[in-house]
């Protein structure tokens, strides 16, 4: 039940009451626990203007303000990309083991889809070899002939940000009926000895999940660790 409104008042008149008499018998609070003068209010009397301390004040604490937000977006951003590195290490370590280029291809769909949130992945492999037909998640093609459909797409050196055309990724998705659901996409090329082996799309049905600001330090140690055991596995043409 809530107390009577004259009860209140007299709750609040004790209260003030007694704060003030504390502050009495401790007139150096203030000077012990400085923290407390951020948060009081104390306008200084000048009539209709403001007085230059006042405003000096609101200034500082302005700043203040800032400094805080601004530190409080950098801890966010240290733990954002904390969790990123260990994702990245683990799937590094992983692929580091591969020894079979089905395992590899279903190791990047697993870790990007399940550990960094994305909705699909497709993997190309350049190579006039039919022996990797049929193996899940990946697909082997002449380099030739996804130049022509891919366009420019594949100049890249180095991972980006970037959705490709409806075009684009009915050919990198041949098999998937929801390439129109792609709102963002992350792109690796997989170079290895100055030659370009594959390339890899992965793919996200939300509009912000890879855009052009976000980092690609991640993406590009990934990249490199995937291009170097591709380029193992091709050579010892290992299923």
């Amino acid at each position: 039940m809530n107390q009577p409104r004259s009860d209140q008042m007299t709750k609040t008149a004790v209260d003030e009451a007694a704060v003030i008499a504390y502050l009495q018998d401790c007139p150096d609070l203030l000077q012990q626990h400085p923290q407390l003068l951020e948060q009081l209010h104390l306008p200084h009397d000048c009539g209709n203007a403001t007085s230059l301390i006042e405003r000096q004040v609101q200034v500082l604490r302005q700043r203040l303000q800032d400094s805080s937000n601004k530190l409080s977006v950098l801890l966010y951003t240290a733990r954002c990309n904390d969790v990123q590195f260990e994702k990245t290490r683990n799937l590094i370590i992983k692929l580091a083991a591969c020894n079979q280029l089905h395992a590899f291809s279903q190791l990047l769909h697993q870790s990007f889809c399940d550990d960094f949130n994305a909705d699909d992945m497709s993997l190309l492999i350049f190579t006039e070899s039919q022996s990797f037909t049929g193996i899940s998640g990946l697909r082997s093609v002449q380099l030739q002939q996804a130049q022509q459909r891919l366009d420019g797409l594949l100049n890249q050196r180095w991972a980006l940000c970037q959705l490709p055309t409806t075009y684009q990724l009915e050919y990198l998705f041949i098999t998937s009926s929801s390439v129109r659901e792609f709102h963002s996409a992350a792109l690796l090329p997989l170079w290895f000895n100055n030659q370009l082996l594959g390339f890899c799309c992965i793919v996200s049905k939300q509009k912000n999940h890879f855009h052009k600001q976000l980092g690609t330090l991640f993406l590009n140690h990934v990249a490199d660790v995937a291009s170097q055991v591709l380029g193992r596995l091709l050579q010892t043409s290992v299923v």
